[in-house]
């Protein structure tokens, strides 16, 4: 009798801490994130384009760039269910500083069929005489620049998700920095949004890449004030993914549970843009290459014989093609928060 009663007992004990483990996975599972549900929702990040109406050629494929950008617009156009389209900055290569290529870019973006977004890159910001970075707001009011004379805006594509725009550009220079007027609106717009997946886009690295800081000339490519953003980043549990432009490579960092991704340029070598599709809990990245093998062929044979290669490794200049193309972490296409 006592062993049935200790065996009835131990069954009951067993239950309760069966039960009880599944509440608590269950509680936690519930408070994994600190957003409301969002519908998944995909994106492109097309940047760097460099748009430009001349015929010179480098590393950067300028004289076939406004093919390579009709591509990845079209390329863009036949993803399924893509919600939206941001372009990265230095969309124009703005030679003249006085965005001459601007309204080849309209007409290009004419055949977009979905929203779509950009971002200031510091060759927008590079201007000259009387113009200004009014001058590319005024073209996109109502649609992207939304508030009076700021160049950085906010928007609600998807219920529950908050995408912002930053501008990293500083005029007449090519590092980046976010001002104290910015980053005030920034905390304050997170402030306002705690309870929504947010993503955040700028054109300069927020975070410079190790690598980068083996050779001084690429922290150029980074905001000078790198601390006391991801600083404020870190302060709001919502931000879980930040995407830029501007350093022409490939890579993922997890950084406190949020994803940093630095997206190649297409026009220069590898030549792609990103498909990125985000749910609550993970980040799906494809990589959509320009469709023109001999222009890959011909972005690679100029990197690896360019000056920035020599910057980048003096006696070895082809192994920039290696930092470009990624590590493995950063190829592997998903990745959770």
């Amino acid at each position: 009798m006592k062993n049935k009663f200790f065996q009835k007992i131990t069954v009951l004990v067993s239950i309760v801490l069966v039960l009880s483990a599944l509440f608590v996975f269950g509680t936690k599972a519930q408070a994994v994130h600190p957003y409301k549900d969002f519908k998944p929702f995909k994106f492109s990040f097309i940047t760097d384009a460099n748009l430009s109406l001349n015929w010179k050629n480098d590393y950067i494929l300028y004289n076939l760039s406004q093919i390579i950008l009709q591509d990845a617009i079209n390329s863009a156009n036949k993803i399924k269910d893509n919600d939206f389209i941001v372009f990265g900055g230095d969309t124009i290569s703005n030679e003249d500083g006085k965005y001459s290529e601007l309204q080849t870019f309209l007409d290009l973006t004419e055949t977009i069929n979905s929203p779509y977004y950009l971002i200031f890159g510091d060759k927008e910001a590079n201007t000259k005489e009387d113009c200004t970075k009014n001058d590319i707001t005024s073209e996109f009011k109502r649609k992207i620049f939304t508030e009076e004379n700021k160049t950085y805006w906010k928007s609600e594509p998807v219920e529950n998700v908050v995408l912002i725009g930053l501008d990293s550009s500083q005029t007449g220079k090519t590092e980046g920095y976010i001002d104290k007027e910015q980053l005030c609106w920034l905390e304050n717009t997170l402030n306002d949004n705690k309870d929504k997946f947010t993503v955040i886009l700028l054109h300069h690295l927020p975070k410079p890449l190790s690598e980068d800081l083996k050779t001084p000339d690429f922290k150029n490519f980074s905001i000078t004030n790198d601390e006391e953003f991801t600083g404020l980043i870190a302060k709001y549990p919502q931000v879980k993914l930040i995407v830029n432009g501007n350093r022409y490579v490939n890579s993922v960092r997890k950084i406190n549970n949020t994803l940093f991704v630095s997206v190649p340029s297409i026009a220069v070598y590898p030549n792609y843009f990103d498909e990125i599709e985000v749910s609550a809990d993970k980040v799906n990245i494809v990589h959509k290459k320009i469709s023109y093998k001999q222009i890959i062929k011909l972005a690679k044979n100029n990197l690896e014989k360019s000056e920035l290669a020599k910057q980048y490794n003096a006696k070895k200049p082809k192994e920039i093609i290696k930092l470009n193309e990624g590590d493995e972490f950063s190829n592997i296409g998903s990745y959770r928060f």
